[in-house]
């Protein structure tokens, strides 16, 4: 299946999902992954064994180009949002509004 208007997203609860994405080779997803699939991308999930849980969400497309604009990747488990940069010119491209005072 391909999504045009939504890129989807799967965090995999208990069991194994076997992932295809695109081009890409088969993987096999375990507990604890986060499964994303931008808009316009071919799919395959599918539970490898009983009782596989996964929760799933679809985004609106474009909603996702926020994140890559102000994300950054990091390795801690934890970040103070006050030690973040904040682009407020970014954040009202996508219709959000900050306070003075974020």
């Amino acid at each position: 299946m391909i999504r045009q208007n939504e890129a989807e997203f799967a965090y995999v609860i208990a069991g194994l999902v076997r992932v295809s994405i695109g081009e890409e080779s088969d993987m096999v997803a375990q507990p604890g992954a986060l499964i994303y699939v931008p808009r316009g991308m071919r799919r395959r999930l599918t539970a490898e064994v009983d009782d596989t849980r996964i929760y799933y969400g679809l985004v609106p497309a474009g909603s996702e180009a926020l994140i890559v604009k102000l994300g950054s990747p990091t390795k801690l488990l934890s970040m103070a949002f006050e030690d973040r940069p904040v682009d407020a010119s970014t954040a009202a491209t996508f219709g959000i509004a900050l306070s003075a005072d974020h």
